[in-house]
């Protein structure tokens, strides 16, 4: 269901699932707890997903909020055009560090890691 990808200072976790529902994010779940146990920063690679509903939305946000807090990054790659529409319109108070490509969330995360490194 994933493959993980070890970047300098991140992970890239992903999936070619075509929805986003229970089972996706307890498998999610359980690679994050696995791999990165709250201590890197990650991209989730979504390839093939075109649905996601609002739960699961808030729990992507749950997610990005979680790496925040511990001074991680946590973005996520929609590459199907649906996908990214839907999560832009279902985004919360907050924004979603949302991209509609590898590179761009690969370069937004290496932004906000070399940041934190500048800032202390």
């Amino acid at each position: 269901m994933f493959k993980i990808d070890t970047k300098n200072g991140f992970y890239v976790i992903s999936s070619a699932c075509t929805n986003i529902d229970e089972n996706f994010v307890r498998s999610f779940q359980d690679k994050l707890n696995e791999h990165c146990k709250g201590k890197m920063s990650t991209i989730l690679h979504l390839e093939a997903c075109k649905e996601i509903d609002t739960a699961m939305a808030n729990q992507l946000q749950q997610w990005q909020d979680y790496a925040v807090k511990e001074k991680q990054s946590f973005a996520i790659c929609a590459e199907q055009r649906d996908l990214y529409t839907s999560l832009q319109k279902l985004q919360n108070d907050h924004e979603l560090n949302l991209s509609p490509s590898l590179a761009e969330a690969i370069d937004l995360v290496s932004m906000e890691i070399l940041e934190r490194e500048l800032l202390g």
